[in-house]
């Protein structure tokens, strides 16, 4: 919830404002401005099935257990100038 109210105009612009400020007082470049980003790879063995919806419906989904399968953590880290990191 708090994040939900947090996300608005002025205190986005205010985000912006100190990180362009320490950004000049550091004398920080491009090419040492790092995200990185992890996400879990859920592995699950199973076929899905067929999924049978009215015509024209327009979300159809199925949800899967992913008890029986594993989670990989994966890694990945890009520069400013488009300088990525290898997986890990």
């Amino acid at each position: 919830m708090s994040r939900a109210t947090a996300f608005n105009k002025p205190s986005v612009d205010n985000f912006f404002r100190i990180l362009k400020h320490e950004l000049v007082k550091h004398n920080v470049t491009a090419d040492r401005l790092w995200n990185a980003d992890e996400s879990g790879l859920r592995v699950v063995v199973q076929k899905p099935g067929q999924i049978m919806a009215k015509l024209g419906q327009e979300e159809v989904g199925k949800t899967t257990s992913a008890e029986k399968g594993q989670t990989t953590t994966v890694m990945c880290a890009v520069n400013a100038v488009g300088i990525h990191l290898p997986p890990i």
